[in-house]
């Protein structure tokens, strides 16, 4: 299940939680204000980060019916978390119940 945090007072950036095609698996997404968007995927029980990758928002595209084609790899998502993470991303990273 996505979840999404706006960025606090102390100017950290804005993140968002997508379900992947993996029940393990889950990939964080964190938006700089310059657009350079970071994708880490993490081992959803342990938390541990398993790649770390770092691209700028036009160079993230629409792959299959829940991919992500970006550079050089494709992410696999669960069912809706394509549309969820390009709304969040054309809203600036805001969370999606609006909050700031």
């Amino acid at each position: 299940m996505a979840s999404t945090h706006s960025a606090p007072a102390s100017g950290l950036r804005p993140v968002i939680r997508l379900a992947t095609a993996s029940p393990y698996i889950a990939l964080r997404a964190s938006l700089t204000p310059s657009g350079m968007v970071y994708l880490a995927c993490v081992h959803i029980d342990s938390d541990v980060t398993v790649s770390v990758s770092a691209h700028s928002v036009q160079n993230i595209l629409a792959a299959a019916s829940e991919g992500l084609h970006v550079g050089s790899s494709v992410y696999f998502l669960a069912t809706g978390q394509k549309d969820l993470l390009f709304t969040w991303l054309r809203s600036g990273g805001r969370a999606m119940d609006g909050a700031d």
